[in-house]
């Protein structure tokens, strides 16, 4: 809860009472536990690779696949700040996506490659099935990279190690 008060205060510069607002902040503290969370995931990311830079032995296509790492990483902070201060300033049942297309193939690849790049992995894999077929449709990437990426991360706590993570949602019927 939190209570928000301010002075009545008349023509004559007199205080005459005040006026208090109370407001439930419950749903607000869930999103911003949500929020800290995922960015504390993704920053922890991005300074596990910058220590890969300390590497003396890594050539130059190594270098750059790792740019790449960090401008994705990047990416995924900055859509994680634009959701989380569109989730704040939106009203309930008013969030406004931010539609556009996508192709599933590069974007399943992006998901799990972030995930690859983490701590929790462990010796897991996660593939996307050889006959998975790669769809161009229409989302909010954003929105989506967090549902699938919870999926992903309850499906890798889940599982134990060595074992594949092969979910026919990522393949063709």
């Amino acid at each position: 809860m939190r209570v928000n008060f301010a002075p009545i205060i008349l023509d004559n510069g007199l205080k005459n009472g005040g006026v208090g607002i109370f407001e439930d902040i419950t749903e607000r503290k869930q999103i911003e536990k949500i929020f800290f969370h995922d960015i504390m995931n993704t920053a922890g990311s991005l300074l596990n690779y910058t220590e890969l830079l300390e590497d003396e032995d890594m050539n130059i296509e190594e270098k750059k696949e790792l740019i790449q790492v960090f401008g994705s990483l990047a990416k995924r902070i900055i859509n994680e700040i634009n959701t989380h201060r569109h989730l704040l300033t939106s009203g309930k049942n008013k969030i406004k996506l931010n539609i556009k297309k996508i192709r599933s193939g590069s974007f399943l690849e992006g998901m799990l490659d972030f995930y690859y790049h983490t701590d929790i992995m462990e010796n897991k894999r996660i593939i996307i099935g050889a006959d998975s077929m790669d769809a161009e449709f229409e989302t909010d990437e954003t929105i989506l990279s967090r549902i699938l990426g919870n999926m992903i991360k309850n499906s890798i706590e889940a599982s134990s190690l060595n074992e594949e993570n092969n979910s026919e949602m990522f393949t063709k019927k």
